[in-house]
């Protein structure tokens, strides 16, 4: 008898933990929505134009950054870009 209550309890807090954790991952996804809209995880505009050169063991790179925009994965499956990297050492 006692472990068939011990069983009913033991369903009860798995329910509950289920509905916690559902409503913690529906509020960590709504938040990231809300971040990625207000532009959190995202560059601001021209900021690959305004990126600062980069110098790292007598390498430099003039435009270490760059933007190819909104892309069309069908028209254009392969993009490709060339960096221009100097050595001033």
């Amino acid at each position: 008898m006692q472990a068939q209550s011990e069983s009913k309890n033991w369903e009860k807090i798995q329910a509950i933990w289920a509905k916690w954790l559902f409503a913690a991952s529906f509020v960590i996804l709504g938040v990231t929505v809300l971040l990625y809209g207000i532009g959190m995880f995202q560059l601001p505009e021209g900021s690959a134009a305004k990126q600062k050169p980069v110098s790292a063991g007598g390498l430099r790179c003039e435009t270490p950054v760059w933007d190819f925009g909104s892309i069309d994965s069908v028209r254009n499956p392969r993009l490709s870009h060339e960096f221009v990297v100097n050595n001033v050492s």
